[in-house]
């Protein structure tokens, strides 16, 4: 199932703003404001069902399997990343701005 989209411009009275926490001139987080993601939501949009439980973002998949490759990570260590991020994810932890990494 396509992921459901949260967006929202509340501020979260208990976390503050990713953007604040991190170096936005570091070279991943630069990398991720210069690709088109919407690319990657367009083609591969099609492989998603409509049905069953939502997924990780196509840009969080996307964005790992990058990450994977510009690091040279072994895939135990992208899994462990990914599980974070669903942990995250499902405590409601998750702020919008964490497309800056991924």
């Amino acid at each position: 199932m396509l992921p459901i989209s949260t967006k929202s411009n509340q501020a979260n009275l208990f976390y503050g703003l990713l953007t604040d926490m991190l170096d936005l001139k570091d070279p991943l987080i630069v990398l991720a404001d210069n690709i088109q993601w919407e690319i990657f939501d367009e083609n591969f949009e099609k492989y998603y069902s409509k049905k069953g439980r939502p997924v990780k973002p196509i840009r969080v998949m996307v964005g790992l399997l990058l990450l994977k490759q510009i690091e040279n990570l072994s895939d135990e260590t992208s899994q462990t990343i990914s599980k974070n991020f669903s942990l995250s994810v499902d405590s409601k932890v998750y702020d919008e701005n964490l497309h800056l990494l991924l």
